[in-house]
């Protein structure tokens, strides 16, 4: 009891320094613990920061993430995009339709025999004997372009001025203002004036005609199947270009109201230089890539004898000659890098005009509003006539004054230069929705009924 006594006395004697020690204590102790606590706290809800982070990231790396709603509105304003394109391209293949048809002279048989050679890289008469017209059909063709030729200057105002080196072929001759289709000025008769409103620089008239239109150096004296169908296309694209000019000129009665006044030289597909006015390393030669097409300038014999006619007649995406190989492959297709070569062919063209440069913006609406349209790519002014590369005939393709002619200086206004045109005119094939991921059936309810009749089945014979 006695030492109970002296326990107490001293713990209350000393009971501070107890009480400090064990505050002391059991704090450390807090301390630590409480520590440790957060310290796995942090921890854990640092883990799932970094995976919700980490989920997110493969939500946004992903292309098709898991989840159903995005998908369908995805599907959806990918189905609304792909059917303007189909809009887009319905409306461009009606436009020119004013332009790409055939026309009824040819007769119902003829029509009849071309209503399914639209797609032309499809025709394939080696392979399919049945794509091959008959020869009557074929001097059929060769007959009626004679007559066509002619009409083109006509409708600009220009006189159809071909020498008689093409009577062999069966073309009429001087065939324009002031002709008709079977009279021709004789060696003694005085070459009347010219009054057209154009000067078409009738050495270029003869090229045109040697190239696209005269098949006399071929055993049958007659185009081949596919000689007609690009040569219609040829006519198309000439027929285009005369609309552009005479749009260009508007109504005018003389030549010195016209801003278009004369034509040196017309050029299409393979023959219009697609390298002219590019920029070179000076230097070397580059060496031609094997394979290249359309470098090299073919005489007329030449292009009439060529095994394939498509061969460098159209340009790819990146303006470069397309071999005919690559260009009917490219038809059969499902390559999306390829795709826009079953939307469009692209054909180059190239002219030199002497015109009112006040005016030049009306040539290039124009041609963007012509119903084949044709994309200006490159436009030079007071450019000199190109050594041996504007006219392939061989002939001085500056332009010159024709005899008789009130075009001197007298009609050259102070503003009227030579202007150099390289563009691109865009013939677009029929509309397939099988390219771009649609079908009849998907088009009923999201568009018209109009519109899906309309896709469906084109009216006219193109």
């Amino acid at each position: 009891m006695d030492q109970l006594r002296v326990a107490l006395r001293w713990l209350k004697q000393y009971h501070f320094w107890l009480l400090a020690v064990l505050a002391l204590v059991l704090g450390t102790g807090s301390w630590f613990s409480a520590v440790g606590t957060v310290s796995q706290e942090f921890e854990g809800y640092k883990g799932q920061v970094g995976q919700a982070f980490q989920e997110t990231s493969k939500v946004v790396n992903s292309l098709n993430h898991p989840n159903t709603l995005t998908d369908q509105k995805m599907a959806a304003l990918i189905n609304g995009r792909a059917r303007d394109v189909r809009d887009a391209w319905q409306l461009k293949w009606e436009r020119q339709g004013e332009i790409l048809t055939w026309p009824a002279e040819l007769k119902d048989d003829f029509l009849e025999k071309v209503k399914g050679m639209r797609l032309i890289e499809r025709v394939d008469p080696e392979a399919n004997p049945e794509d091959e017209m008959r020869i009557s059909l074929r001097e059929r063709y060769r007959d009626y372009i004679k007559y066509e030729l002619p009409k083109l200057a006509r409708d600009i105002g220009a006189r159809w001025d071909v020498s008689a080196t093409a009577a062999d072929s069966g073309f009429s001759t001087h065939v324009g203002v002031g002709f008709s289709s079977t009279s021709r000025p004789s060696a003694q008769t005085a070459a009347p004036a010219d009054d057209s409103i154009v000067h078409w620089n009738p050495s270029n008239q003869a090229d045109l005609q040697a190239r696209h239109f005269d098949w006399s150096a071929q055993p049958d004296r007659a185009p081949s199947t596919r000689q007609v169908l690009y040569s219609q296309e040829d006519l198309w694209v000439l027929r285009t270009l005369m609309k552009v000019i005479k749009n260009t000129n508007g109504p005018v009665e003389a030549r010195h109201q016209a801003a278009i006044k004369e034509i040196d030289f017309i050029q299409l597909g393979r023959n219009a230089v697609a390298r002219a006015g590019a920029v070179i390393q000076i230097g070397p030669a580059p060496k031609e890539e094997e394979g290249e097409v359309g470098v090299a300038q073919l005489t007329p014999v030449e292009d009439q004898l060529q095994v394939d006619p498509a061969e460098g007649r159209y340009v790819d995406k990146n303006y470069l000659p397309l071999t005919a190989e690559s260009l009917r492959a490219a038809a059969q297709s499902e390559n999306p890098e390829e795709a826009y070569l079953a939307v469009a062919k692209r054909m180059p063209i190239r002219m030199r005009l002497v015109m009112d440069t006040r005016r030049i913006d009306k040539l290039l609406a124009e041609c963007g509003n012509s119903p084949l349209t044709v994309e200006v790519r490159q436009l030079r002014l007071n450019r000199p006539p190109a050594g041996g590369g504007a006219d392939t005939t061989g002939q001085d393709s500056s332009t010159t004054t024709p005899a008789g002619s009130d075009a001197g200086s007298d009609q050259r206004a102070l503003y009227d230069r030579p202007v150099e045109l390289y563009g691109i005119v865009y013939i677009f094939n029929p509309v397939d929705e099988a390219k771009l991921g649609l079908n009849i059936e998907d088009l009923v309810g999201a568009a018209p009924p109009r519109e899906v009749a309309r896709s469906a089945a084109p009216q006219n014979v193109r």
